[in-house]
């Protein structure tokens, strides 16, 4: 879905999003990213909550892909995480999010 890159998929992923099912989740996350749409932003911020790490770690993942200034508040919060691997991805998203807004930069 995400690799289409048709929005008309915003409102399948934002129910999948919702699911019981963790593996459905972190699918609609995966997708959310790859499609790039800044309209998933609150979506995927609500899953950075989420019970299951994967999911967590999905979400911060697709923030950083959509590149949003929105997404760059939400990752700056998991900076002070408890969890050193959801301060990693976090930090990671934002370099991301930086060479998505400057795909030309040497600031690897």
């Amino acid at each position: 879905m995400g690799k289409n890159c048709d929005p008309v998929w915003l409102p399948v992923l934002s129910k999948e999003m919702g699911s019981a099912d963790s593996a459905l989740r972190y699918e609609a996350v995966t997708a959310a990213g790859e499609l790039g749409e800044k309209e998933a932003v609150p979506w995927l911020a609500r899953l950075i909550s989420d019970s299951d790490l994967e999911v967590k770690l999905a979400a911060i993942k697709a923030l950083g892909m959509i590149g949003a200034p929105e997404a760059k508040g939400f990752l700056e919060g998991c900076r002070g995480n408890p969890n050193e691997t959801i301060r990693e991805t976090a930090e990671a998203a934002l370099d991301e999010l930086e060479a998505v807004k400057d795909p030309i930069s040497f600031n690897y």
